[in-house]
């Protein structure tokens, strides 16, 4: 039987069983490989994976990984997506422009000094030479949630975008207003000055402001009412009935 596939540009693999040697597999059969996914396979508790061709890889784990180490020299674009972090986890690469897109649960964010955190930080430092978005699912609005995450948060990265992946439902609206409250203490942003901001919760921290935008999201625009009654409104209006989406930008002093 032949396993030699030199021609092949794209491999997706979903529920296969694998071995910690069809890492190496990979990488010796395919050479002209570009496109690898892997997603919801098993088999494995670590692997290495090097290939030099390989310029998009998606892996998904629903297992715990032990440790992971990645080395693709011509990488473009980096997903991973797991319902926990592996305990070590490396990356290399040779590229000087890259995007990585990791999601995570939320309950690494929810706990006070909890040492998952950590983890999470080194898996962002390993990917920290790429254009990095994280995604965490099934975000709970409820505000005695958000001092915490943003404590968490801000401890192992310097956010650039804060953004909703989806829109609000009008029954939650409530909540979110909460959140945007607790959000803009964090951050040093008075509500009766919410675009007009004063002072910082932090020194590096240069600028903050609040944009929305249509289901394309071609173009953000920046809410500019001053008091938070008028901000609510607006938000109200372009949530609700123009079904924009909402996020912060964060400009930080280099």
């Amino acid at each position: 039987m032949n396993n030699y596939f030199p021609l092949l540009k794209s491999l997706s693999l979903y529920g296969v069983r694998l071995s910690i040697e069809s890492f190496y597999f990979f990488s010796l059969n395919f050479p002209c490989l570009e496109c690898l996914s892997f997603k919801h396979c098993y088999g494995f508790v670590e692997f290495e994976l090097s290939h030099r061709s390989v310029k998009e890889l998606e892996i998904t784990a629903e297992e715990p990984l032990n440790r992971v180490a990645i080395d693709v020299p011509s990488i473009v674009m980096f997903k991973y997506e797991g319902c926990c972090v592996p305990e070590s986890f490396s990356f290399m690469t040779n590229s000087k422009k890259w995007k990585s897109d990791i999601t995570l649960p939320p309950d690494y964010f929810y706990n006070e000094n909890s040492p998952r955190l950590g983890k999470v930080g080194q898996l962002l430092r390993a990917v920290s030479g790429s254009e990095i978005s994280l995604d965490i699912g099934e975000f709970d609005l409820s505000p005695q949630f958000v001092p915490v995450f943003m404590d968490n948060i801000f401890c192992i990265c310097r956010l650039r975008i804060i953004q909703w992946s989806h829109l609000v439902r009008p029954e939650y609206m409530y909540m979110l207003y909460e959140t945007l409250k607790h959000m803009c203490m964090f951050l040093g942003m008075e509500m009766g000055e919410f675009v007009s901001v004063r002072h910082w919760r932090r020194q590096d921290l240069e600028k903050i402001t609040f944009e929305t935008s249509d289901d394309n999201e071609e173009k953000w625009h920046p809410i500019v009412e001053r008091s938070w009654s008028e901000f609510r409104d607006a938000l109200s209006v372009r949530i609700l009935r123009l079904k924009h989406r909402m996020r912060f930008r964060l400009t930080w002093r280099e």
